[in-house]
């Protein structure tokens, strides 16, 4: 039931449209808010789509199919990349959650285990990732993501058949936003794209935040 229901719920349902009277006309007739909108919420959150079409601006095509790929990002980056394929971890303790809650079904953690890595191509960041995980999911077999040092999450999670992955949704990322803050910390470029998947293992979640530093035709977006 858990899982029927993070598939049902509204994404954005946090939107204070009392205070927007401009977006809260516009979403009375669109199921989606324009990307371009920007930060218009008292929080510095992005705003995430499970609809490719409705993106706006739209994401380059080779970009678009990264985006919805379901299977393991590390595992192109490796087919994709012409040299060494390594994972540098920028984080792993108890930390503070950056409104992820709510995607969890969560509302009430304020803390969990978060995991911040970049995944690189020879000495190029190609993606910024982030996984929260609840203290709720770390128990049993999953107690195995607190040891996973430099090697790619991927690894575990898709070699586990019984693991269950929830919709993948998108987003633009602004240097307003908190994750576009974490994921490219200087030389910053005008946007960024992302996704995100809540993950089931052994019938708990995960969250698993993926932000591209580079277009997938090995062009860099920044310079990390």
């Amino acid at each position: 039931m858990k899982l029927v229901s993070w598939y049902a719920k509204p994404l954005f349902g946090e939107v204070p449209l009392a205070n927007y009277p401009v977006i809260a006309k516009i979403q009375k007739t669109s199921h989606h808010l324009p990307m371009h909108f920007g930060c218009y919420t008292q929080s510095n959150d992005p705003h995430w789509i499970h609809s490719l079409p409705d993106l706006r601006p739209r994401a380059p095509r080779e970009t678009a199919k990264w985006l919805q790929d379901r299977g393991s990002l590390t595992s192109h980056v490796k087919r994709a990349c012409p040299g060494r394929v390594r994972v540098q971890v920028l984080q792993q303790s108890w930390g503070r959650l950056q409104h992820e809650a709510d995607c969890l079904e969560m509302p009430r953690i304020r803390r969990a285990w978060l995991r911040e890595v970049r995944i690189l191509c020879g000495e190029q960041a190609w993606i910024y990732a982030r996984t929260v995980i609840p203290v709720t999911t770390l128990a049993g077999g999953a107690k195995v993501l607190l040891r996973l040092g430099t090697k790619p999450l991927g690894s575990v999670l898709f070699a586990d058949p019984t693991v269950v992955r929830g919709r993948v949704e998108v987003t633009r990322l602004q240097p307003c936003h908190w994750l576009y803050q974490r994921a490219a910390p200087r030389d910053l470029p005008p946007y960024l794209w992302g996704r995100r998947s809540v993950f089931w293992m052994c019938g708990q979640p995960l969250l698993v935040v993926e932000v591209f530093l580079t277009n997938p035709d090995n062009t860099p977006i920044s310079n990390l």
